[in-house]
């Protein structure tokens, strides 16, 4: 799967010459694309976010119209970065220029369900806690990365929580690294899921 302006092409491995398919699902320039789990899903879906500030969801069985569920508007900028739940298979979280992270709810068309004013400049980044289902890592070019945690709200009751910050790192950084880096849980030698979170999560 490549994305290219507005379109997502799937390739076959075996035969490089030509995507075996393609799909105009955005009016600008796509940013992102996630894959829903597989342990979570049986459907191959993909969720979508770009430049035309919308968070959309295809159903890639679907041949010519694989568009089955879309969110105009998501943010008040570019969507940078979309990320299905490892945990609850109708959760996507969204980041975007607009310094927040959204949280969206599948089953419904309506608002996001939850919105953290994640940062002072445009939201680069996030990732899901593969151990905790509440908890969200972001990351941002105003040169930090932080740790949300969303446990006030219960996961069948999410709608209206914001978020609430239980760990921040960067400060002392020189430029905007954060900006087009990924964030991952399991680094060599140390582990955010245990050293940060038996840090942060239970100590605020």
């Amino acid at each position: 799967m490549d994305v290219m302006g507005p379109s997502v092409y799937f390739w076959d491995t075996e035969n490089a010459g030509a995507p075996i398919r393609s799909d105009k699902v955005a009016k600008d320039t796509i940013f992102d694309a996630s894959w829903a789990p597989s342990s979570l899903h049986s459907a191959p879906l993909l969720a979508v976010g770009s430049a035309d500030k919308s968070v959309s969801l295809l159903d890639m069985r679907k041949d010519g119209r694989p568009l089955v569920w879309r969110t105009r508007m998501a943010h008040d900028g570019v969507i940078n970065e979309v990320q299905w739940s490892p945990f609850v298979p109708y959760w996507i979280a969204s980041g975007g220029d607009d310094h927040t992270v959204k949280l969206w709810d599948i089953r419904f068309n309506g608002g996001p369900v939850s919105v953290i004013d994640a940062h002072f400049n445009h939201v680069e980044s996030l990732a899901w806690s593969d151990s905790h289902p509440d908890v969200i890592a972001t990351g941002s070019s105003d040169r930090n990365w932080r740790l949300w945690g969303l446990r006030e709200s219960r996961a069948d009751d999410m709608y209206g929580a914001t978020g609430k910050k239980i760990g921040e790192y960067g400060r002392g950084f020189s430029g905007p690294v954060i900006s087009g880096a990924s964030i991952t849980w399991h680094l060599p030698g140390f582990s955010l899921t245990n050293t940060l979170l038996s840090n942060f999560l239970f100590a605020s």
